[in-house]
C-alpha cells in the first residue's frame, strides 16, 4: 500500500479511535485504503464496511466492541434506531457478552428490513417513539427492557432488569404496569413476568444477578443481598457481603459446559429438601 493510501487509512482509524467507534469509508478511495490496510494486517474489518486497527481491536473487551460498532453505525446512519439488546447497551444496562454479537435495529412497517449484513437483525417496531441517548437513537427504556425480557433467558433477563432498578433508571412499579399492559399476549411475556417477580435492584452487577437466577432455578432459597457481616476479630468493623451468588459467579461464567453441568449436580444435591406435598 502506498504512503498516501496508508496515511488516509491511518487518519480514519485515528479519528474513529478518538470517538470510541470503528472507522468507515466516506467514498471509494477511502474504502480502498481501509481494505488495503486489512490486507497488510494493519487493520481488521470487524463488520461489513467497518474497520479497526488490529492492535486496538484486540485490546477491546466484548462489550466495548459492541458499543464501538453501534456508535459507528449511528454515525454513518443517523436515521437508524437501535432496539432490543443493542438499545439496552446504549441505555447502560447489564447485557451479557453472548447477546452483544448482533446489532438490533428498530424498523417501521414501511421501512426496508432486508439489510445484507449477518451481524444486523431488524425488528418491526410499531411504536415509532425513540429517545436520543448519547447521540444515538434508541427505543425508550421501558420498551427496551420489555423487549429484552421477552427475548432473553432467565439469568440474562434478570441481569438486565436488576441493573435498570439498581441505577434507578426506571421505577419498579411503573415497569411492572408497563409490562402487563404492553406485553399482553406477547411472545415471551411469561419469562418477562418471571424475571420481574425476582428482580432486585440491590444486585450490584450482572454476574451476581445471573448467579442468583441459576440458584433460583435450582430450587435454592433466594439469597439476601448486600448483607453486612461483622468482623469476629473486630466487632466495630463490618464487611459488605454480597451473597453466595458472588462466590459462584466467576467460576460459573468462565467454566466449560462440562464443569457447569457438574456444578449443577452438586448444587442439586445441596439444595433444601422440599416439604412433602
Amino acid at each position: 500500500m502506498g504512503r498516501r493510501g496508508w496515511e488516509a487509512a491511518e487518519r480514519l482509524l485515528d479519528t474513529a479511535e478518538a470517538e470510541a467507534r470503528f472507522a468507515f469509508a466516506g467514498g471509494r478511495a477511502e474504502a480502498r485504503s481501509l481494505s488495503r490496510a486489512c490486507v497488510a494486517g494493519e487493520a481488521v474489518e470487524v463488520s461489513r464496511g467497518y474497520y479497526a486497527r488490529a492492535s486496538y481491536f484486540e485490546a477491546l473487551p466484548q462489550r466495548a466492541r459492541a458499543m464501538h460498532l453501534i456508535r459507528a453505525m449511528a454515525r454513518k446512519h443517523p436515521e437508524w434506531a437501535f432496539a432490543s439488546f443493542s438499545a439496552a447497551l446504549v441505555h447502560g444496562l447489564q447485557v451479557t457478552n453472548r447477546l452483544t454479537g448482533i446489532v438490533h435495529l428498530a424498523m417501521g412497517a414501511r421501512e426496508n428490513r432486508s439489510i445484507r449484513d449477518a451481524r444486523i437483525k431488524c425488528h418491526l417496531i410499531r411504536d415509532d417513539s425513540y429517545e436520543l441517548v448519547s447521540g444515538i437513537r434508541v427505543t425508550p427504556l421501558r420498551a427496551t427492557v420489555l423487549d429484552c425480557l421477552c427475548r432473553a433467558n432467565f439469568p440474562q433477563g434478570l441481569a438486565i432488569a436488576d441493573s435498570a432498578l439498581h441505577w434507578n433508571l426506571i421505577d419498579e412499579d411503573d415497569l411492572r404496569r408497563y409490562v402487563e399492559h404492553a406485553g399482553y399476549r406477547r411472545r415471551g411475556i411469561r419469562m418477562a413476568r418471571k424475571v420481574l417477580r425476582w428482580a432486585d435492584g440491590r444486585s450490584e452487577n450482572g454476574g451476581e444477578s445471573m448467579a442468583r437466577a441459576i440458584m433460583i432455578d435450582l430450587g435454592f432459597v433466594p439469597p439476601d443481598l448486600q448483607v453486612e457481616i461483622c468482623d469476629p476479630m473486630n466487632p466495630t468493623r463490618s464487611w459488605p457481603w454480597i451473597s453466595i451468588g458472588c462466590c459462584l459467579t466467576a467460576g460459573w461464567l468462565s467454566a466449560s459446559w462440562t464443569a457447569r453441568a457438574n456444578t449443577c449436580k452438586v448444587l442439586r444435591m445441596m439444595r433444601r429438601p422440599r416439604s412433602p406435598s
